[in-house]
């Protein structure tokens, strides 16, 4: 059954950054190279002398492109645009059928601007490499809580408890973000053994924000307004059973068959369940959801290798 109220709204005024292929996902400062998610060579030599931040990127960065990929395979959301005379061209997006995967617009070769109170501030004309950037934007709008709650695994198993990445530490922070759009947003943060501390976000794109891996206190001094609550790692997926079973039909296997939908009418699924019932179901939705994204990300490790090898053999 379709839904088409409208979930969501997204401005080219406040993605514009984040659409920019040639823009380093560290410092935001322009590369030559044509090619999503790349750092500039400063940015490049710097790390390899940085031998910890190094190690964290390479753990993180492949955990993004897991995430990516599972959100577009999961993704039943129908996008349209549109162009407002305050704001320029905007996304939104409607609940399509449950199981049934969408696609995401085509943008390719069209022309976005974004406008300050009607004024023409400025265009871009989408090609490959920014299409992608586009595409990525659109998967991460709302998904911060799920990143939260499905990517909990994965970082501990590839940042905390991975040989060698120096992380000792990962939490989950939800805060008030310095953004008009957005009232609340999740990110982890990760101390490192040097005790230097990083934001990781996997959705900041959303909100424009290029980098993926932020140094703590400059994320906090650029994009945090207000601090409401820092959690342990997973404490937020052990937490949010009663929420997420709304939404969660079924968790099947690999490949990337979980369909995340929206409830049946007055369903209550807690309802007659004593406390001790409760706490035992979140614990199961826990352990449960934590080895359902291993498969997938073991799954999607399996597919890109293959990839690999068929290019290779080319």
């Amino acid at each position: 059954m379709a839904d088409s109220t409208t979930k969501s709204s997204i401005s080219a005024l406040y993605i514009q950054i984040a659409l920019n292929p040639n823009s380093c996902i560290n410092c935001t400062n322009f590369t030559t190279k044509a090619d999503p998610n790349t750092l500039c060579a400063q940015c490049a030599t710097s790390l390899k002398s940085d031998s910890l931040l190094f190690s964290l990127y390479r753990a993180v960065l492949p955990l993004y492109a897991f995430w990516i990929a599972f959100l577009r395979r999961t993704s039943r959301r129908k996008w349209e645009d549109d162009t407002l005379d305050k704001f320029g061209t905007i996304f939104r997006f409607h609940l399509g059928t449950p199981g049934v995967q969408a696609q995401l617009p085509e943008m390719l070769g069209r022309e976005i601007e974004w406008r300050i109170e009607g004024v023409v501030k400025g265009q871009k004309t989408l090609d490959g490499p920014a299409q992608q950037m586009f595409e990525q934007v659109l998967l991460t709008v709302l998904q911060c809580d799920n990143a939260i709650m499905l990517m909990a695994e994965l970082l501990l198993v590839h940042l905390v408890n991975a040989p060698n990445v120096p992380v000792i530490k990962v939490e989950e922070l939800l805060f008030k973000p310095k953004h008009n759009m957005c009232p609340q947003h999740w990110t982890f943060r990760v101390t490192l053994s040097d005790q230097r501390q990083f934001a990781v976000n996997f959705t900041d794109r959303q909100l424009g924000w290029l980098p993926i891996v932020v140094p703590w206190k400059n994320y906090l001094i650029e994009r945090v307004d207000k601090l409401y609550e820092v959690h342990q790692l997973g404490d937020w997926r052990k937490k949010c059973r009663r929420e997420y079973l709304k939404r969660w039909q079924r968790i099947q296997a690999p490949p990337f068959d979980m369909v995340l939908e929206e409830p049946p009418a007055g369903w209550k699924p807690d309802e007659g369940l004593e406390e001790k019932e409760l706490e035992n179901a979140n614990l199961a939705f826990s352990y449960r959801c934590a080895e359902k994204m291993r498969e997938y990300y073991g799954a999607w490790e399996a597919e890109v290798e293959a990839e690999v090898r068929r290019r290779r053999g080319r």
